[in-house]
């Protein structure tokens, strides 16, 4: 894993889903990730890999800020279905 960024966002909230930079749809999988960079930072910091660790820490930052809009999307457009179908 490398402590250098490049480019964009590596994991954004699109149309209610977490997408990666690589265009891979995350949900199903993205709180285990969130997890899974977070432990891994700690480990880093724990070992002296600061640079490491920074890198895994924004990674999970990114990933959470993605899930927090794609909650947010999801519930924003919760009722609009249920709102058309009572217009109708």
């Amino acid at each position: 894993m490398s402590p250098q960024r490049t480019g964009a966002l590596a994991y954004y909230a699109a149309g209610g889903s977490v997408i990666s930079r690589s265009g891979a749809k995350v949900s199903a999988s993205a709180a285990a990730l969130l997890a899974f960079y977070q432990q891994e930072a700690t480990a880093r910091r724990l070992i002296g890999d600061e640079a490491g660790s920074i890198f895994c820490s924004r990674m999970a930052l990114e990933l959470a800020i993605a899930i927090a809009r794609t909650d947010d999307w999801r519930r924003a457009t919760a009722g609009v279905g249920r709102q058309a179908a009572a217009e109708d």
